[in-house]
């Protein structure tokens, strides 16, 4: 096992080293193939995290009759379930999606369940288009005069190269910034409905796992000089919850009644993985190993509604505990930048005409480090994300071991108990023995001396031997 982890963590090591001081072509190539090592080792720790703490994935719906919940991508995947237990909450569901024809389809399924009793509504949304951003939260605040809930949780995963509409790499527009512009454009209702209703209310951010595996280029936030999909798709999960830390951490300043949370809701067999190398050379293994949509949803909704969070926003989520992040995501000087960022590339201000960006903070592009000290900067970064890679061996080999010392105690105890139901076997043969020996000379000695009711009276007090009876 050991040896296995050692190998995949050299091979690491060494795309990586050969992608940061090989040919450009030789470099990508290389980085890619790191990447992904790194991301079967992150999604080995995390199918054994969900297997380890399945017990913990679980939470308990509430009635929010009256409350209104708005959620993104919700007519596929885990958000249809997300909207389902939302539904039976009693909660009025707003579905924003591309297709309207799609939404409406999946709520016409849900409801023909007869297991829900909350409404919903559709509008058409595209995430990686701020237009289509803002006419959405337009049609929401103008046709509801209350939010309770937001749920950030459209996604795309390792497309290739694209831009947005806006000038954008499509996993930091998708995933980040669109999400960003609709929870500055609907904050300030939500927090109208927190002083009335005198509870906070909740924006969920649908994150990942691969954050881990992320860092932010703030020199190439569109990562247009070296794509790699699976690294720009780790960057935008990252600044996720970078975003979940920094907004909570802002409200709480502030003391505004909403709290934030970041959640992975685990390997989840979605379409997210229809393409991807895994489900292509072998499409069995996802339905055998991953999370099924339903499973998925349930730390969604923990997010969503569980009392136990209250006025404890800024966790990050899974499997309904709440589970540690990446240090960068830690980092204040990283949060402050990245705000900062996103204000400017959002065009605004102020978030939600409230919270501005952090006092004298020099907004720049520039990576932290100068860019004359290049190779300083490559030998860092490789180190950082070998680091890492230790990390999430250290946490995979932790995890084997609570496994086997319940597997080996388990085994112990049955060990155990064959000995004790041996020993108990082995007692009860030896007193049928003898009883049987004592009932074949009783037997004789009444057929010789004619007392055939002494016999059957020891025999009506020895049922269980009356096989010995002939």
């Amino acid at each position: 096992m050991y040896a296995f982890f050692v190998v995949i963590t050299i091979l690491f090591a060494i795309c990586y080293c050969i992608g940061v001081h090989g040919k450009p072509a030789i470099k990508q190539s290389f980085r890619a193939a790191g990447y992904q090592a790194y991301y079967y080792l992150l999604g080995s720790k995390g199918i054994l995290e969900d297997y380890v703490y399945a017990e913990n994935n679980k939470t308990h719906l509430l009635p929010k009759v009256g409350e209104v919940a708005v959620i993104t991508g919700g007519a596929r995947g885990i958000g249809v379930q997300v909207v389902k237990k939302l539904l039976q909450c009693g909660m009025h569901v707003v579905i924003g999606c591309r297709n309207i024809e799609a939404g409406e389809r999946v709520t016409k399924v849900i409801k023909s369940c007869g297991t829900v009793s909350g409404e919903v509504t559709c509008f058409q949304l595209d995430v990686g288009a701020f237009k289509s951003i803002k006419t959405f939260a337009e049609l929401v605040l103008k046709r509801f005069p209350r939010i309770d809930l937001l749920v950030n949780n459209a996604g795309i995963m390792f497309v290739p190269y694209a831009k947005s509409e806006d000038g954008f790499e499509s996993h930091f527009a998708v995933n980040y910034l669109g999400h960003c512009l609709l929870t500055h454009l609907l904050l300030p209702r939500m927090i109208d409905t927190a002083k009335e209703k005198g509870t906070n209310c909740r924006i969920v951010n649908v994150s990942s796992c691969a954050h881990l595996a992320g860092s932010i280029n703030f020199k190439d936030l569109s990562m247009s000089t070296c794509y790699i999909p699976s690294a720009s798709y780790a960057q935008s999960k990252l600044a996720q919850v970078i975003f979940t830390k920094s907004l909570d951490s802002k409200l709480r300043k502030h003391n505004i009644p909403v709290q934030v949370h970041a959640v992975h809701p685990g390997i989840v067999n979605t379409e997210l993985f229809n393409g991807t190398l895994l489900k292509t050379i072998a499409p069995w293994i996802p339905p055998l190993v991953f999370k099924t949509p339903t499973q998925g949803a349930e730390t969604i909704v923990h997010a969503c509604l569980a009392p136990a969070l209250e006025g404890c926003g800024g966790s990050y989520l899974s499997n309904c505990r709440e589970t540690a992040v990446s240090r960068e995501a830690d980092d204040q000087e990283v949060q402050d930048k990245l705000w900062s960022i996103m204000l400017s590339l959002i065009e605004v201000e102020k978030f939600a005409n409230l919270l501005g960006s952090t006092p004298n903070f020099p907004l720049n592009y520039n990576c932290p480090l100068k860019s004359e000290n290049g190779l300083l900067f490559l030998a860092v970064y490789t180190v950082r994300h070998i680091e890492r890679c230790f990390q999430v061996i250290k946490h995979f080999i932790n995890f084997f071991i609570h496994v086997a010392k319940g597997v080996a105690s388990a085994v112990l105890l049955f060990q155990h108990r064959l000995q004790q139901y041996g020993h108990e076997r082995w007692n009860y043969s030896a007193v049928k023995a003898s009883e049987a020996a004592g009932f074949s000379s009783m037997k004789k000695k009444a057929r010789d001396d004619g007392h055939y009711g002494a016999m059957l009276e020891w025999y009506r007090g020895h049922k269980d031997i009356r096989y010995q009876f002939n």
